[in-house]
């Protein structure tokens, strides 16, 4: 399995161990440092924490300015409004969040 994806500049190994007797087990903590070790010195920690953070911080960002546009627009009846026309065909829902950001947005 593991040939069949890309390499990584890292191949697992395999190590044997018994957790009920703790056959194996310092071979295996040696083996967890050095991927550690590996992890850091390649800067590949970093690049997943960076895309960890980037998609929590995108997910954040989303809800904010939705939270943002629909409380505006509920506050002063854009919201009722886009609904409607909506509901009477004068509106696609893209075209109606379009306009809702357009005037709502934060960037305001």
């Amino acid at each position: 399995m593991l040939d069949m994806k890309e390499p990584s500049g890292w191949r697992p190994p395999v190590v044997q161990a018994v957790a009920v007797n703790g056959q194996g087990l310092p071979e295996l903590v040696a083996e967890i440092l050095k991927h550690q070790d590996y992890l850091l010195s390649s800067n590949t920690l970093r690049e997943k924490k960076r895309w960890s953070y980037r998609a929590v911080l995108e997910e954040y960002l989303r809800l904010l300015t939705v939270e943002k546009v629909l409380e505006a627009a509920s506050r002063d009846g854009g919201l009722d409004a886009t609904l409607e026309d909506l509901i009477r065909g004068e509106a696609g829902p893209m075209e109606a969040a379009s306009k809702l950001i357009e005037k709502y947005g934060v960037w305001r």
